[in-house]
């Protein structure tokens, strides 16, 4: 959420009327108070001239001109008025007696640039102290349900400002407790304490909007987690006078968020544990075998000695895929970014795909750009992972038809690739829970299954490189994803690629076009970051 929300979500707590201005006057954002006590809808207020909508008058009913009015005049110079008592015209045409405060910014040029009026209505107005009544009943409920109090805290004078469910939270009894800036800090957790007072010294010296969670040890002893929400108010010369915010019990929150970290953890250790005896057992026995295959002759037990050995080395992969799960939820996986040249890197894949499309009859289209850079920053293995899994599916659960594979430059800074398949498709119940750990297509719909791991890994590789998934499927007409990848153009240290005579330019006489590819490309925007942005459209599944 950026600062400007942010203020406004504040504005919206407090119990008073709050109108937020442009550099002209004109309003941009009224709070749902000004709105009741004006009896505005929030949409007619917006971009009306405050000083004419609002028909500022003296108390004895006088017109103030813009020159005239204080409000005004704090406005357009960037100060302060505080206190001023007139009157405000309702929607309905009475006028509103209103105790108003202004205050306005100016820009490096020393021109208005915005500012804000906050007022209240006192309670003698007929028919304001029932609507203030039933406004401040509807806050207190509001708050007691999100477990949200409001406060001030006026630094003149070092008194704090608490609603009631402020002292709920906190555990006093507000008619013993000493409203002082420095007794509420003495309830937070000693352990925590250094850093609240850090961010509200910053507050207090730079203005402006902060957020922090943290404990408090209340009277009775009980630790509870609150987040804090607060914004400080300041004087033309920088003075600050008002911080003004929330406070909010998270505690519940906090807890099952531990405990899910807490659940994760053990699952990791228990997976590198497992992944530990399992890597060994198989190496040993990998070895067994590899040692009776040297000393078979008959041709019956090297075919079982084979897949023996085909079936330890799939064990294997999917004990490294179940190690690279447990580095991605940990954060420990990172990425090995290399200056890779592209069109060889591309090639070895290409070999690999079309042989694998071959044995099982399917036509095989693989085209590159020839105008693709000669070398791209990025980390190839898991580049490799990514296209191993998304096309290898692509042939995987194809039985009959084509996959086929597009490389293409696109302003000179992103490389896009599509790759698509006849195969079965996915059932739209089923395309968000396929990118689940161990979700896989439904065994009525697929006569191979997957481990259902890969396309967990390649969503979570993707993402780990400033990407995203997507999958795009009509069952019995084929699979596509797509994903974007960031990939810098230049290393962190600033450095691009050398020219290395062993990276030469994809020719013209590289793979065949592809017809009838059904994918479309879109525009990319010449104002966006230098991104490496990649489109995948694979078959599905697993």
């Amino acid at each position: 959420m950026d600062e400007i929300a942010q203020r406004r979500d504040l504005f919206r707590s407090l119990a008073l009327g709050v109108i937020e201005l442009d550099g002209s006057g004109r309003i941009q954002f009224a709070s749902q108070v000004a709105c009741d006590l004006l009896g505005y809808p929030a949409e007619e207020l917006h971009g009306a001239p405050a000083h004419e909508a609002l028909h500022a008058t003296t108390l004895d009913g006088a017109p103030l001109s813009h020159a005239a009015c204080p409000l005004c005049g704090a406005l357009a110079r960037g100060g302060e008025a505080r206190g001023w008592e007139g009157l405000f015209r309702q929607a309905n045409g009475a006028p509103m007696r209103v105790i108003a405060s202004a205050t306005g910014s100016l820009d490096d040029h020393g021109r208005p640039c915005g500012g804000l009026i906050a007022f209240q209505a006192p309670a003698d107005q007929p028919g304001i102290d029932e609507r203030l009544q039933e406004r401040a009943a509807e806050l207190a409920e509001a708050q007691r349900i999100a477990r949200l109090g409001s406060w001030s805290w006026d630094i003149q004078t070092d008194r704090t400002y608490w609603t009631a469910q402020v002292y709920e939270i906190l555990g006093v009894d507000c008619a013993e407790w000493q409203n002082t800036y420095e007794a509420f800090l003495a309830l937070v957790h000693p352990e925590d304490r250094d850093s609240v007072a850090r961010a509200m010294e910053s507050s207090l010296e730079e203005g402006g909007y902060a957020e922090l969670d943290f404990r408090i040890i209340r009277p009775d002893s009980a630790v509870r987690w609150v987040r804090e929400r607060y914004y400080c108010d300041r004087a033309e010369d920088g003075t600050p006078l008002w911080v003004r915010g929330t406070v909010q019990d998270i505690t519940e929150y906090v807890e099952v968020t531990q405990k899910l970290e807490e659940a994760v953890r053990t699952k990791t250790e228990f997976l590198h544990a497992v992944n530990h005896d399992l890597r060994n057992s198989l190496y040993a026995l990998s070895g067994l075998v590899g040692r009776l295959g040297r000393t078979t002759t008959g041709e019956s037990q090297s075919h079982w000695i084979g897949l023996a050995d085909g079936a330890i080395r799939h064990m294997l992969g999917l004990v490294d895929t179940l190690t690279d799960i447990a580095q991605l939820e940990q954060g420990h996986l990172k990425l090995r970014r290399q200056w890779t040249p592209l069109h060889s890197f591309l090639d070895e894949h290409r070999s690999l795909f079309a042989e694998q499309a071959a044995e099982k009859g399917l036509s095989f289209h693989w085209k590159v750009d020839p105008t693709l850079a000669e070398a791209v920053w990025l980390d190839p293995t898991r580049v490799s992972q990514v296209l191993n899994n998304l096309v290898g599916n692509a042939i995987k659960f194809t039985d009959e038809g084509w996959v086929q594979v597009e490389f293409r430059s696109i302003n000179d800074e992103y490389l896009g690739v599509s790759v698509e398949d006849t195969g079965p498709g996915v059932r739209n119940e089923d395309q968000a829970r396929i990118f689940e750990p161990f979700e896989r297509a439904p065994p009525g719909e697929c006569r191979l299954q997957g481990t259902g791991f890969g396309l967990t890994i390649c969503q979570r590789l993707i993402r780990m490189m400033d990407g995203d998934l997507t999958l795009y499927s009509t069952p019995g007409q084929g699979s596509r994803f797509v994903a974007t990848i960031r990939v810098p153009l230049t290393a962190e240290g600033g450095a691009r690629p050398r020219s290395h005579p062993g990276w030469t330019r994809c020719s013209s006489t590289r793979p065949a076009m592809l017809m009838g590819l059904r994918c479309s490309w879109p525009m990319m925007s010449p104002s966006m970051p230098c991104w490496f942005r990649v489109f995948w459209s694979v078959g599905a599944h697993g």
